[in-house]
């Protein structure tokens, strides 16, 4: 339980404003909505809007609980750390600093491993198009041998791939 509730100095600094980064979030959230029922969410909607947040009131109170005792544990560690010669400067704050850079830089290495996915992705695709053309000009020129009754060169078909990769790769259709 908590002992008591402290009262809060005047807020300080120069972060980021806040109301910024809640009508961020709620965007998302109401794309988020739109893409999970496939529309926004509407007024007479079916649902009871009380209902719907007071239970999200209890999952909030949760979640508060939860970071509550969370900065506890990281204090008591702190606490602990700071007995150690050259680390008395350990506090929640440099904990969750570090927590939130790690967590940024997990974030940009999944960002960056998308991006890498996708590029693999175009790389297999281009390819499988070489490939694709290459047996299709393969198929071609054994059609005109059958037609014209004569074997074709493979430097013909060599010729063939150089002029495609000379043109800078597959043709925009």
């Amino acid at each position: 339980m908590i002992k008591r509730i402290e009262d809060q100095p005047e807020p300080t600094g120069e972060g980021t404003p806040v109301w910024d980064l809640v009508v961020s979030d709620m965007k998302e959230r109401d794309s988020l909505g739109r893409q999970r029922y496939g529309t926004p969410l509407r007024t007479w909607n079916g649902r009871d809007a009380l209902i719907d947040a007071y239970q999200e009131i209890l999952d909030l109170a949760v979640y508060v609980r939860q970071e509550i005792e969370e900065r506890r544990s990281i204090q008591q560690i702190c606490d602990q750390v700071a007995l150690i010669p050259g680390a008395e400067d350990c506090t929640s704050q440099n904990v969750l600093e570090t927590l939130s850079e790690i967590e940024e830089r997990v974030h940009m290495l999944e960002s960056s491993n998308k991006d890498l996915r996708k590029r693999l992705t175009a790389l297999q695709n281009e390819s499988s198009y070489d490939a694709g053309f290459r047996r299709g000009s393969q198929a071609a020129l054994e059609l005109v041998e059958k037609m014209q009754g004569k074997h074709v060169s493979n430097e013909l078909l060599e010729s063939a791939m150089n002029l495609r990769s000379n043109q800078g790769g597959r043709a925009e259709g």
